[in-house]
């Protein structure tokens, strides 16, 4: 429990200071969601008390206010290396660590271990160092066209226009916002029916039926995800923004029923294998779904295996 304060009261001062002159782009927020989402301890439940926070102004007294409290959660050799670890983690969230982000890493773990105050001020030098070079890893992907709102709009949308007209969304019955959450849950399944390297039409076939008779939806919308999935498979989505985009536009029930969408899917074609059932579980752990509903989600499969 007093790990889980100590990253909560860390992460209320990282959104603080992005809030620091009074205003957070969509892009900054995007980006700072990206870097704190991934953290593993960050638990569904602390992202729910973390909302407000994301949405509201913080202004510079009650950043004083979360910088006293991070610092009395602070007391414990087990709080200072929860700490440290997230920072760690976060600064590795891409890869690659500069130089200066060692440095302040190194002067951030001196800090934590004295309890010093200025600690705040590094945590801000930290955050303006990592937000940088995560929208760098994003604009400079080596294949930018899929890239998540691009293959969204360049060949989703594209692809229903030609289909259904300009008025794709009346006739379908979806709106934007409906049409993303689908389009969401297609990287996923495309994740997973690409996890051996190739996608075949079993597996596309599969997806359909399974998103007809287990998500109840309609032929048209469930060619939306299938169209999706088969596009995403393969490509330079980037995963951790996939899934915490599907992870807030869905209900804690709705993501664990993708489990079984997506074994069901690994099962189309020659079984599951041991690639489909690491890249199942790795999804179920960036969607911060509780490892007893992974775990019955996987039984549910063998057994289905077991009697197919």
């Amino acid at each position: 429990m007093a790990r889980s304060a100590t990253l909560l009261a860390l992460t209320k001062v990282l959104i603080a200071y992005a809030w620091e002159d009074g205003e957070v782009t969509p892009d900054e927020m995007n980006l700072l969601k990206d870097i704190t989402f991934r953290l593993p301890e960050i638990t569904r439940l602390d992202w729910r008390d973390l909302n407000l926070y994301w949405t509201t102004p913080i202004h510079q007294n009650q950043l004083m206010i979360l910088a006293e409290e991070l610092m009395n959660e602070l007391e414990t050799d087990g709080q200072k290396e929860a700490a440290r670890s997230m920072l760690t983690t976060m600064v590795n969230a891409d890869g690659t660590v500069t130089s200066q982000e060692t440095a302040l890493l190194r002067d951030i773990s001196r800090k934590i271990d004295r309890n010093d105050p200025s600690l705040v001020d590094s945590l801000g030098d930290l955050l303006q160092s990592a937000l940088p070079r995560r929208a760098e890893s994003i604009s400079g992907a080596p294949n930018r066209i899929d890239y998540l709102d691009d293959l969204m709009r360049n060949r989703v949308f594209h692809n229903l226009r030609d289909t259904y007209g300009d008025d794709f969304e009346q006739r379908l019955g979806l709106d934007a916002i409906e049409l993303r959450k689908l389009g969401l849950a297609g990287a996923l399944m495309g994740r997973v029916a690409y996890a051996d390297h190739s996608i075949d039409d079993s597996e596309l076939e599969m997806m359909s039926q399974t998103l007809q008779k287990d998500w109840s939806l309609q032929e048209e919308h469930a060619a939306v995800v299938v169209d999706f999935a088969a596009d995403a498979a393969g490509t330079m989505l980037d995963y951790f923004r996939v899934a915490r985009e599907f992870f807030e536009a869905t209900s804690y029930q709705e993501r664990v029923d993708l489990l079984d969408v997506l074994f069901d899917i690994a099962h189309a074609h020659d079984g599951i294998s041991p690639q489909e059932t690491a890249e199942i579980q790795r999804i179920a752990v960036a969607l911060k779904i509780d490892r007893v509903d992974y775990d019955a989600a996987h039984e549910r499969a063998l057994l289905l295996e077991e009697h197919s």
